[in-house]
């Protein structure tokens, strides 16, 4: 699929949450994952604090149950697929593999 530049790749998650800083450091930082991440819109994932101040809205309206979660959305903001606690081999698997399907 070469429209992945369509959709977003979204990061909720949480300052309380030991996963979530794991994931930040140990998979969002390393090179296949960052170059996975390239295809969709703005060439990286956006990583969305939930509990920040303003943005406690976000776990009702995404549906957000488990951090981290993370999300592949269209613009309208509808989620096409989404997983959680992720190592780097299934972070790749999920931005590689996904193909503009619905997968939620």
């Amino acid at each position: 699929m070469d429209k992945k530049d369509t959709f977003q790749v979204v990061v909720f998650v949480a300052s309380w949450c030991p996963h979530c800083t794991g994931m930040r450091q140990e998979v969002w930082t390393k090179t296949d994952v960052i170059k996975a991440s390239k295809a969709y819109h703005g060439g990286k994932a956006a990583i969305i604090q939930v509990d920040k101040p303003g943005n406690e809205y976000l776990s009702e309206q995404f549906e957000i149950e488990a951090f981290p979660t993370v999300v592949i959305m269209d613009e309208k903001r509808e989620i096409f697929k989404r997983a959680h606690n992720m190592d780097v081999e299934e972070t790749i698997n999920f931005l590689e593999e996904f193909d503009g399907n619905k997968q939620v």
